[in-house]
């Protein structure tokens, strides 16, 4: 039977009792708001911050006029080796315990061989089915940490194939003491008018020479037979500098088909005196699965987005551009579209260039250890497994605002698309009480640094860099 409480006991009972109906109703909302969020508490949870915003520096801008701003590389340079380090944590490690903070570690793919060439001419070293193709198939948004009701999905795709490297592209000149200038020509430079794609300082026989680095905004416009209508092109140009090899290579992008006596031992060199050319197609789609699924590849979504920009009437078809579909639905699209814009083969390689691959690491001095018997689709999946990664940067560089405070830069989403997109991102807590924003800030700040470390000047560069990479990429 329950008798009335009474003086301290009555007291205590009454704090007692105030203290458990607001916990129960901290619970309930707690618990309310992690339902109608789809979050798991203790797995993942809504990341955000007042400067979230996608930010970038706009064209034509003051700062960005001449060469490219500082800012600007870094922004490229900090993205691709967060990426890259990620990667490097989670892909190849047993332990996902030191993953950090992406809403998934790994994203899945699948690799295909012998897959029809993607370009649009007979440009194939190895035959037009010679292709490789890495795929992740389609995905659910929710595991880039895109944290909506509206659930889309995603597929990312990236084709590769040698390419020729005959007279008619290559042209090669040489002086009676051995040396001479390689030009290539599979497509010119916008600004500069040249009718070659790179007429480098790369000398036959030279050892102390860098890759060139590509300047967007000399804009590269391939020959129709190196172009694509299935997605991005990018033509990456690889040539090893003084390096030897312990057994024959006939990998058709790291070849060692020249053999020479040393100490009692047999080495192997590439007799080539020009690149090789890997050429890449990229591709994304966003797929509605619900009722007749709808699916829309990124080069048909920017095409009727920028008409949308000139012709503010324009009605198309995709989520951005259609009447037909609410606020969420569309800005959950555009979210999806703004982790994929930066996933593709050059924006996982442009800054590291030679760095990025996995045969430079084999490199000791002048000689390497023995490369794999297809190094070159190593190499892709290693590029390609960074460019997933650099979806998911992309995401929370939008939630925390990373680049809100960068001189130059602007926000490209409106503050109306920032109520919805701003409250959909989310990523993993080790623990259940939230966040912890520290990973995720000591992430970025190392890979700076790791960047930072691992940039080198476009006009010189150390003996150490035994791979000479050139990388061209057009929409």
């Amino acid at each position: 039977m329950l008798r009335n409480p009474s003086g301290k006991s009555a007291a205590i009972a009454l704090v007692l009792g105030s203290s458990l109906i607001g916990f129960m109703s901290f619970i309930a909302a707690t618990v309310g708001g992690i339902l109608s969020s789809n979050i798991v508490l203790g797995s993942t949870a809504l990341y955000g911050s007042p400067s979230c915003g996608y930010y970038f520096m706009p064209e034509g801008s003051p700062v960005g006029r001449g060469e490219v701003p500082a800012t600007v590389v870094k922004y490229f340079l900090d993205n691709e080796a967060a990426a890259a380090d990620h990667v490097s944590r989670c892909y190849n490690s047993g332990s996902p315990s030191d993953c950090g903070n992406f809403a998934t570690n790994t994203l899945p793919y699948n690799s295909f061989n012998n897959i029809p060439c993607p370009f649009r001419g007979d440009v194939y070293s190895k035959g037009s089915n010679s292709a490789f193709t890495l795929d992740t198939g389609f995905l659910d948004a929710s595991l880039l940490g895109v944290n909506s009701g509206k659930r889309y999905l995603f597929r990312r795709s990236t084709t590769c194939a040698p390419l020729v490297t005959n007279s008619t592209y290559i042209k090669s000149s040489e002086n009676p003491v051995g040396k001479g200038t390689v030009s290539y020509y599979y497509g010119h430079r916008r600004a500069s008018r040249a009718s070659y794609t790179s007429a480098n300082s790369l000398l036959i026989g030279d050892v102390g020479i860098s890759g060139y680095l590509f300047s967007e905004q000399d804009e590269y416009v391939p020959l129709p037979e190196f172009s694509s209508e299935a997605g991005r092109a990018t033509l990456l140009f690889i040539q090893p500098v003084d390096i030897s090899y312990p057994s024959k290579s006939e990998d058709p992008i790291f070849p060692a088909d020249f053999s020479f006596p040393l100490h009692n031992r047999t080495y192997w060199i590439s007799s080539l005196k020009h690149s090789t050319i890997l050429g890449c197609v990229d591709e994304y789609e966003i797929c509605d699965p619900n009722g007749k699924p709808r699916c829309w590849n990124g080069t048909f979504i920017s095409q009727e987005q920028s008409q949308l920009e000139t012709d503010p009437a324009f009605r198309g078809s995709t989520l951005i551009t259609s009447a037909d579909f609410s606020h969420t639905d569309r800005m959950t699209f555009l979210t999806v579209q703004l982790a994929l814009i930066q996933s593709n083969t050059y924006n996982s390689i442009r800054m590291r260039c030679a760095g990025a691959l996995d045969a430079q690491g084999r490199n000791n001095e002048a000689s390497s250890t023995a490369l794999q018997s297809q190094q070159w689709k190593l190499e892709l999946e290693k590029i390609f497994r960074v460019s997933l990664a650099r979806a998911q940067v992309e995401l929370v560089n939008i939630a925390s605002g990373t680049w809100s405070k960068t001189p130059g830069f602007v926000d490209f989403i409106t503050p109306f698309q920032k109520q919805y997109i701003c409250g959909m991102i989310k990523v993993q807590t080790n623990d259940k009480s939230g966040v912890s924003f520290g990973g995720l800030i000591m992430l970025f700040s190392i890979c700076s640094l790791v960047a930072i470390a691992s940039f080198t000047r476009k006009e010189k560069v150390s003996q150490e860099n035994k791979f000479v990479v050139l990388i061209f990429a057009r929409e």
